[in-house]
């Protein structure tokens, strides 16, 4: 009886899949490698972005403390021009970044604001925007005129459902009162109480307040000259995520806006 050699045949087939194996293998660290340095780009662009958004709002908010009516609704561009930022008609670039300014109206007093960045790598457009509101925090005239606010301390406590560490002070010589207010901001929350130097000027026993909502409190003087009047807004469940508008309104019908953003 004979028997056929195939050692030969066996050898010729493990080389084949050592090959097929080693070609996977440099396949896939080629493809890790490209993909590690696709990732840490994006990393390095997105970070660019975010640095000329955030150059981009700032230079906005300083504007805006200039004059309020410098914040024209529309989309515009930056230049910087014998020492002075400015608005223009079109968005400015920075090398593969656009960058533009989207100002809209939300009130008279109040303007919400969008910086957004794109560029484009490999044929793929991104994007990063940031997104706030400006009031015209100087006021108007009336009795809002005078108010001075102070959230410089300002603070979430009780599980991010207690907004306080807000002040208003007035700086004239009549007093001012407070009858009515407004509060803005996104979440599922519901108001359910304002206080004003400890004292309740608002409680939602059966009816909650929703966001954008006009609601009247119960009237409060803030005195001529005097600026110790702690603020407090506590709400139905944690508002960690989002940020807080409030309007106060006076009796004779003037407003004053505070943006509260960035909250502890």
């Amino acid at each position: 009886m004979q028997y056929k050699n195939n050692t030969n045949g066996q050898s010729l087939i493990e080389i084949l899949f050592a090959i097929a194996i080693f070609t996977i293998g440099v396949v896939t660290i080629g493809y890790l490698i490209f993909d590690s340095f696709a990732s840490l780009r994006y990393a390095e662009d997105m970070l660019q972005a975010r640095l000329i958004a955030q150059e981009g709002m700032e230079v906005a908010r300083v504007l805006r403390d200039s004059s309020f009516d410098v914040l024209p609704i529309g989309t515009y561009g930056l230049v910087f021009d014998e020492g002075n930022w400015m608005f223009v008609d079109t968005p400015d670039t920075k090398g593969i970044f656009t960058h533009s300014i989207v100002i809209s109206e939300v009130d008279a007093e109040i303007r919400a604001v969008e910086v957004v960045v794109t560029w484009e790598r490999r044929g793929e457009v991104r994007s990063f925007t940031l997104r706030t509101r400006f009031s015209n925090w100087k006021g108007t005239a009336g009795m809002a005129h005078h108010i001075v606010v102070d959230a410089d301390n300002r603070i979430r406590t009780s599980s991010s459902t207690v907004l306080e560490g807000i002040v208003l002070g007035n700086q004239g010589d009549e007093d001012s009162v407070v009858t009515n207010l407004m509060l803005q901001w996104e979440s599922e929350a519901t108001l359910e109480s304002v206080s004003l130097k400890g004292v309740y000027v608002y409680s939602a026993s059966s009816s909650p307040v929703q966001s954008s909502v006009v609601f009247a409190i119960d009237p409060y003087t803030i005195d001529a000259y005097s600026d110790d009047h702690a603020v407090a807004f506590t709400f139905s469940e944690s508002i960690a995520s989002t940020d807080v508008l409030a309007t106060f309104i006076f009796a004779d019908g003037s407003h004053k806006h505070i943006v509260l953003e960035d909250i502890p």
